[in-house]
Parts: C-alpha cells; sequence; structure tokens
C-alpha cells in the first residue's frame, strides 16, 4: 500500500501541479492638468512556482493619448526589459517641443508608474 501511495505522489510532483500561471490586466492612466492626458493597459503575466515567482509584463494594450495644449508630434512605446514599459510622447506648445511620458515598472509583483 505504502508503494502504491508513493508512486502516485511522485506521479502527482513529476505532472507539475506545482507551476500555476494566470494573467492580470492594470489600466495605467495619468493626466497633467492643461498639458496632456495618456493611458493604457498592462498585461502582466505571473508564473508562480513552489516559492519563487516570476512576473513579466507580457503585453501592453489600448494606448490612448491627447494633448489638451498644443499638439502631439511624435508617440511611440518602447520596452527596454520584460519588466519595464515606457510610452513616449513628444509634445509642441507654440515654437517648442517638450518630451514627456509614463514609465510602467513591475518589481516584486507591484506595478509602479513613474511620469517621465
Amino acid at each position: 500500500m505504502k508503494r502504491i501511495f508513493l508512486g502516485f505522489l511522485v506521479m502527482f510532483e513529476l505532472m507539475g501541479v506545482n507551476n500555476v500561471s494566470a494573467s492580470s490586466i492594470y489600466k495605467v492612466a495619468h493626466t497633467t492638468r492643461g498639458s496632456w492626458h495618456a493611458s493604457y493597459e498592462v498585461v502582466v503575466s505571473h508564473s508562480y512556482e513552489v516559492v519563487v515567482s516570476h512576473s513579466q509584463i507580457k503585453s501592453v494594450k489600448k494606448v490612448k493619448y491627447r494633448a489638451i495644449l498644443g499638439h502631439l508630434t511624435h508617440e511611440y512605446v518602447s520596452r527596454p526589459n520584460k519588466r519595464t514599459v515606457i510610452l513616449h510622447l513628444t509634445r509642441k506648445t507654440g515654437g517648442s517641443l517638450t518630451h514627456v511620458g509614463l514609465k510602467t515598472h513591475l518589481s516584486k509583483g507591484k506595478l509602479t508608474t513613474t511620469v517621465i
């Protein structure tokens, strides 16, 4: 009986029952009053193994931006690594160009966004 139970337990462990994968969607939005507004959705994939967890940004969707004052002349999204997404915007107001944007970073299971 012990051999059957032990064999079942080993088979249970080999099947990868301890690995769980999931995805979460987070909406990121920012408005600089009287200046510009941007928003996007970040899809984060989570892979949990026994104790260690590995998380990364899987994709960026529904990117929206608009200038409240002036207009946007150049926009793009970059991914320097699997845990960081940067939305770059170039805004023209009068005769001056301003580079602004949002940087979203995933670290230790927390998603933080900063204005750049």
